[in-house]
């Protein structure tokens, strides 16, 4: 980075803006380039974790969860059974869906569909000092899929034990 960039960047408290990477279009008033204004995000996975709710109070709710996507496998490369690269997404859902959120268990098959969401994270600074720039997916909807091989087993009514014969207390 130039020292002029570098001091242009301290006058503005480290912001950078369409303006500063050249995406804007000077000949049409100033908006962006050719750009679609699109930011739509849909993804298939397991729950990696089971999802945090948070109570912000006044019916505001914050589900918090990581989802384990996979990779699409790659032509000629061979991987034993059941092993396969995963991409790790942390997404966040808000009010009535961070409700039905907090009934998720961590192995969970969802499908979400959302937007991506990006912000300036002052308190988690590089080695060089600089703030970090965290992504994550904001949920608009969620689908369930089907409930993951890591859920506790259901009691029988009839003889009050699990299918693997274990009694409940």
């Amino acid at each position: 980075m130039s020292k002029q960039m570098e001091n242009q960047e301290n006058q503005k408290g480290g912001e950078k803006s369409c303006q500063d990477f050249g995406l804007l279009n000077p000949q049409s008033g100033g908006t962006l380039r050719n750009l679609p204004e699109l930011n739509e995000v849909a993804l298939a996975g397991r729950l990696v974790n089971a999802p945090t709710v948070k109570d912000f109070g006044e019916d505001k709710l914050r589900a918090q969860f990581i989802l384990g996507v996979p990779k699409p496998r790659r032509e000629g490369v061979e991987k034993p059974i059941g092993v396969r690269a995963m991409d790790f997404v942390v997404v966040t859902a808000w009010r009535t869906m961070a409700r039905e959120c907090a009934k998720l268990r961590k192995g969970d098959g969802i499908q979400i569909q959302g937007r991506l969401r990006s912000w300036k994270d002052e308190h988690d600074r590089e080695a060089s000092g600089r703030a970090r720039f965290r992504l994550n997916v904001e949920a608009d909807m969620l689908q369930i899929l089907d409930r993951g091989l890591l859920q506790p087993a259901h009691p029988s009514p009839q003889t009050g034990k699990t299918d693997e014969g274990e009694e409940i207390a």
